[in-house]
């Protein structure tokens, strides 16, 4: 093959801009590596060519690479009230579990790390056993599960008609139930981020509106007066905190705002968050 090197099995590669040295061998490719010169790519054909014609070639090429991903091991360790027993692969990896209650349950690495799996499944109050496919009867959050439909999710889970507690009814694949990631029909959601009219994540954001020049919360230049404005928002109504020649006046003024509006608010907030939620979550 007519290589524009001018060497057989030496080529130019537009993308990583070096030269590369490739081979072919009871027809599979080896690539050799990319170089800078021509030559180094040249040295490296000679130098496959030579094993090629000494024997050594495939026991070069065929030496045990170790690409495996390298695991924690987390036999004997402890997360919530599981203790891991060891490392079972059917397709994927999982740890085997003992439960303090006594049962036994496969768990993903990620899960028992990151807190999502804490138990066989009593901690969240589920009256059936670990490896059970029927979740009929049994609660998670705000959701009693009714029955088994015929759906599936994306990933292949089944999906399960439950109820909540305000009285919709959800349709959830097993695992968003079992790990605890879905606990109502969404109600709960809303309830956690809108209290009292007002949406809490605003209030704890630092995050600056786009049209803030002044680089506080609340602050605003007020071209009328050529004065520092301060304003608050709370409960769906705007307070107005006066006007200052000192834009670290009005920064005061906003923060002492802050302080005695949402200072109580989210402190009661955590009450209330608490309250909606189970114990055991």
């Amino acid at each position: 093959m007519d290589y524009k090197s001018g060497i057989k099995g030496v080529q130019w590669n537009k993308n990583s801009a070096k030269w590369q040295s490739i081979i072919s061998v009871d027809n599979q490719r080896f690539n050799l590596g990319s170089y800078t010169t021509v030559e180094e790519a040249q040295i490296a054909r000679e130098k496959t060519e030579a094993r090629l014609a000494d024997g050594t070639f495939y026991e070069f090429y065929t030496k045990p690479r170790s690409r495996k991903r390298k695991y924690e091991d987390l036999t004997g360790k402890r997360f919530g009230k599981l203790v891991v027993l060891h490392r079972v692969y059917n397709g994927n990896a999982r740890w085997l579990c003992q439960c303090d209650c006594g049962k036994e349950t496969l768990v993903s690495a990620g899960s028992l790390k990151h807190g999502q799996t804490k138990s066989c499944g009593c901690l969240r109050g589920e009256t059936i056993p670990a490896n059970s496919t029927d979740l009929c009867g049994s609660r998670f959050g705000w959701l009693v599960v009714l029955e088994r439909t015929e759906k599936r999710s994306q990933s292949g889970d089944t999906v399960w008609k439950c109820q909540c507690d305000c009285g919709a009814i959800a349709e959830v694949s097993r695992s968003q139930l079992t790990a605890g990631y879905t606990k109502s029909c969404g109600c709960l959601r809303h309830a956690l981020k809108f209290a009292e009219g007002t949406n809490v994540n605003v209030i704890k954001s630092k995050k600056l509106h786009k049209g803030n020049t002044s680089g506080i919360k609340g602050v605003s230049w007020n071209r009328g007066c050529r004065k520092w404005c301060a304003k608050i928002q709370f409960k769906g109504k705007s307070y107005y905190l006066g006007v200052y020649k000192d834009i670290n006046e009005a920064a005061q003024a906003r923060k002492c705002a802050e302080e005695q509006l949402h200072g109580p608010f989210l402190e009661w907030y955590e009450e209330y968050k608490k309250s909606l939620l189970p114990s055991d979550f």
